[in-house]
């Protein structure tokens, strides 16, 4: 006489705080969340915009006055060169990624991590060469950041949100700029310590981590 087996238990599938990949989501992100992600980019905005119009230009005219137009030019160039190349590629690679903190999460802290380390690079250099290739550094961290973060958007955040979540990653950059140089004059910081300021405004982020809308 045989025994019936035992019914399979149903397997269960480990919980997430985003839908599976290829998975349209549909749970509305909450104000929490948008406000954690505006923030993340309003860092990151500064990080790349204040040097720019600050630091660069003041670090070029101490290093080489009479060149420092044309240095400022190869030096925003390379720049956006290596942008074209790093977006997509760190896009592409961001895809494949698995790992135990998910896909997006590992590039935004490491290209957080990395543009960190050049910005602190860029303040100690006394060359416009190694100034250049201190700024581009940073730049790669930049392109890797952004490609987990503009990813996150379609990952989490439902069809219906991303009108609104759209303009909380660009209306911060306007606001990232003006604070920074703000915040330079306003605690008279030099060359290095506008940097390490820069560089502190590069956290970590997680907005992987979901709360419930309201």
């Amino acid at each position: 006489m045989y025994e019936e087996a035992p019914a399979a238990l149903p397997q269960t599938q480990p919980h997430t705080s985003q839908p599976p990949a290829g998975t349209e989501p549909t749970e509305r992100v909450s104000r929490a969340w948008t406000a954690r992600f505006s923030l993340v980019w309003l860092g990151f905005w500064a990080a790349q915009f204040v040097p720019i119009q600050l630091t660069l230009p003041d670090e070029l005219e101490r290093m080489d006055p009479t060149h420092k137009i044309r240095d400022f030019g190869v030096i925003t160039g390379a720049a956006a060169l290596i942008s074209l190349l790093t977006l997509p590629l760190c896009g592409a690679l961001c895809d494949r990624t698995r790992s135990r903190w998910g896909r997006r999460r590992v590039w935004m802290a490491a290209g957080a991590a990395v543009t960190a380390v050049g910005l602190v690079l860029a303040g100690l250099q006394t060359t416009p060469i190694g100034l250049c290739l201190a700024w581009l550094w940073g730049t790669v961290g930049l392109g890797a950041a952004t490609a987990g973060l503009t990813a996150t958007v379609a990952d989490q955040v439902p069809e219906r949100q991303r009108g609104m979540i759209s303009g909380a990653m660009y209306a911060p950059q306007a606001v990232g700029i003006v604070a920074g140089i703000a915040a330079v004059g306003a605690f008279g910081l030099n060359t290095a310590e506008t940097y390490r300021m820069l560089a502190a405004a590069c956290p970590k982020p997680d907005p992987a981590r979901r709360t419930r809308a309201s």
